[in-house]
């Protein structure tokens, strides 16, 4: 699982495909993100593929070592990230809509 933060926004992105964490967050999306002694309850809401590619074209800029796992280069144009963000799922944080 890797944290992306850009513009007050926060991504969870799975560059490693379907893996447990993903199947996880789709069966209850509330996460802790924990950093430090602070842990926030979120919410995460999957995002569609049009939404993902910018997503996915940031962090791959941000984090080459992700590379082999994606078809598209870290210059290709966001086209090609939202042609395979199936296969690389991407989840907006929101604050929890239901906090205990």
């Amino acid at each position: 699982m890797i944290l992306v933060e850009e513009g007050g926004e926060r991504w969870l992105v799975s560059p490693y495909g379907m893996v447990g964490w993903v199947h996880n967050v789709r069966a209850a999306p509330l996460v802790s993100l924990r950093r430090g002694r602070t842990t926030d309850i979120l919410h995460a809401q999957e995002v569609s593929p049009e939404a993902a590619g910018p997503v996915l074209q940031r962090y791959l800029r941000k984090a080459r070592v992700t590379a082999p796992f994606f078809d598209a280069k870290s210059n290709a144009p966001v086209e090609q990230f939202v042609r395979e963000a199936h296969r690389h799922p991407v989840f907006k944080l929101t604050g929890n809509p239901d906090p205990r």
